[in-house]
């Protein structure tokens, strides 16, 4: 376990421990470890996996000052948080999920967590995953795609599998109200962000491939933002840039994957382009308003 309270010991480590990487970010520490294909990571606050079999997000991840489980224990639910899932365009999926792509890369450089996918004949895009720690309790995903040729109308939809003591999803409606998703109003929800939105969710995208859904449209959201809250009240905050996300999904509350969902990117990228989204996990103890303030004062929202 990293002695958090003291650099020296924590550089101290750096020097004698030589099958972790131990990085200090900001006056606090990141120790990451690559060991089949599998990375290891832990901050004073979180710990778990990136890319645990054949699944690529943080998975088995544990709030470490109350032991509390945040996503699955790498059997029930074991698909993680911030995972890269179904990559659509217009009316066409790539695969059943990214995270059965065989040909990437993964790496440590610089406190980060580098995956890469060259582009296939089935794939006429680069792909890429940056994994990052921008605080303590803060994940990071940097999603970069580069195509071969033009990608209309073209989503990557990020899923995040919680632990069942997270059984609700709720996200903030355009007119401010505080919404989950109540079965009576649907299984699979859907709320537009962006005004293209209802266009692409409706388009047959989500009727390709392996278990097909019929998404329930729901009314617009005021910010791409979605969260669970624990039973005893630790809270996960999955948030996109307003820019970089057009949809936010979610299950019925209580429903057994306990998922929610973001639809980044939702337009064309042309041929020989590159574009990049981001999307983040916090985990903290937030209150309805303090999380309506972290919104208006996001410096990112629209």
């Amino acid at each position: 376990m990293l002695n958090l309270s003291s650099q020296y010991q924590v550089l101290k480590r750096l020097l004698y421990a030589s099958i972790f990487s131990v990085f200090i970010i900001d006056a606090f520490a990141v120790e990451l470890k690559l060991e089949n294909s599998i990375c290891h990571f832990e901050t004073e606050t979180l710990k778990g996996k990136i890319c645990d079999g054949r699944f690529i997000g943080f998975n088995q991840v544990i709030h470490k000052p109350t032991g509390t489980v945040i996503s699955g224990n790498g059997k029930a639910n074991r698909h993680g948080l911030l995972s890269l899932y179904r990559i659509f365009t217009r009316n066409q999926r790539y695969g059943d999920a990214a995270y059965n792509w065989k040909e990437r890369s993964i790496e440590i450089k610089d406190k980060t967590i580098f995956m890469k996918w060259p582009a296939t004949a089935q794939r006429p895009f680069a792909f890429s995953a940056v994994y990052s720690f921008p605080a303590p309790n803060k994940l990071n995903l940097q999603v970069t795609v580069s195509p071969q040729k033009e990608l209309t109308d073209f989503e990557v939809l990020i899923s995040s599998y919680f632990d069942k003591t997270f059984p609700k999803a709720e996200v903030i409606m355009a007119d401010g109200r505080i919404s989950s998703s109540p079965r009576e109003l649907g299984f699979w929800h859907a709320f537009p962000f962006a005004k293209q939105a209802k266009s692409l969710i409706t388009d047959g995208r989500w009727q390709q491939g392996i278990h097909p859904v019929t998404q329930d449209i729901r009314e617009n959201v005021a910010y791409p933002m979605s969260f669970r809250r624990h039973t005893k009240g630790l809270t996960a905050l999955i948030s996109a840039k307003p820019q970089d996300c057009f949809a936010v999904y979610t299950a019925y509350d209580g429903e057994h994957h306990y998922s929610n969902y973001k639809g980044l990117f939702g337009k064309t990228i042309k041929a020989g382009a590159s574009s990049t989204a981001n999307i983040s996990l916090e985990i903290g103890n937030w209150t309805n308003e303090e999380i309506l303030k972290k919104v208006k004062e996001d410096p990112n929202k629209k």
